[in-house]
């Protein structure tokens, strides 16, 4: 059975929400940069009324978990948490590269990813991910990263697609790994959204793997910056 499940997804200037009720996904999305504050609650709001809902109906939330940018990922968890304390629902953390890849798989088909976010200062956000079926993706690896530390799969691969806006912001680093990626381009400033959010959430609601809401954590990968490693290790 279809989770009733309210997914969050805030890490990057892409803010969304998304809801399933049945078999029916209400959505909204949005490029804004500094409006999360502004759009999120009120979206939150005008889903559940719309699926004619209140949050004491759902089974769970979701968020992505980050990484991403600071504030973003602590508003998606400060909204989901607020709501799950205050009605007693379980959470669900999902991974923001992971959310990222999915979208990238559902648009193109392709099942292996490299995710890299523009995290500024001259870093990535970097994952690889592996997408097969809807709801599943497999995150091995993710850190953040100077793009000249990242290690890439091997040169005579050529399976990867290159995901999210890291690649345009650092084009020395996609000259360097142009040798394994998938000759598409076309995933290059896609952004996580809540509708791959929900995707993964249901099949964790399904294994049961919730949070209770108060240990809902961020993963903002520069909290242990100074034990960051200095290479990714490999994994394909």
């Amino acid at each position: 059975m279809t989770a009733t499940i309210l997914a969050i997804e805030t890490s990057t200037h892409a803010c969304s929400v998304a809801l399933q009720k049945g078999q029916d996904v209400l959505h909204r999305r949005e490029l804004a940069a500094r409006k999360h504050g502004e759009l999120l609650l009120p979206w939150v709001q005008g889903l559940l009324a719309e699926a004619e809902l209140e949050v004491a109906a759902l089974d769970a939330i979701a968020v992505s978990r980050g990484p991403g940018a600071f504030t973003g990922v602590r508003m998606g968890i400060a909204v989901a948490q607020g709501l799950a304390m205050a009605h007693h629902k379980p959470t669900i953390a999902i991974s923001s590269l992971a959310a990222c890849a999915h979208g990238a798989w559902r648009q193109t088909g392709a099942n292996k990813h490299l995710v890299a976010f523009d995290a500024r200062m001259g870093e990535l956000y970097w994952g690889q991910v592996l997408v097969a079926e809807a709801g599943q993706a497999r995150l091995l690896h993710e850190s953040v990263l100077r793009p000249e530390d990242v290690e890439l799969p091997p040169d005579e691969d050529g399976s990867w697609l290159a995901v999210s806006d890291g690649w345009a912001a650092y084009p020395e680093f996609q000259q360097r790994a142009q040798a394994c990626l998938l000759a598409d381009n076309s995933m290059q400033s896609w952004l996580p959204d809540a509708e791959d959010v929900l995707a993964l959430a249901q099949t964790e609601y399904a294994a049961g793997r919730v949070l209770e809401p108060e240990n809902l954590q961020p993963k903002y990968l520069r909290d242990n910056v100074a034990q960051k490693p200095k290479k990714s290790p490999l994994i394909v």
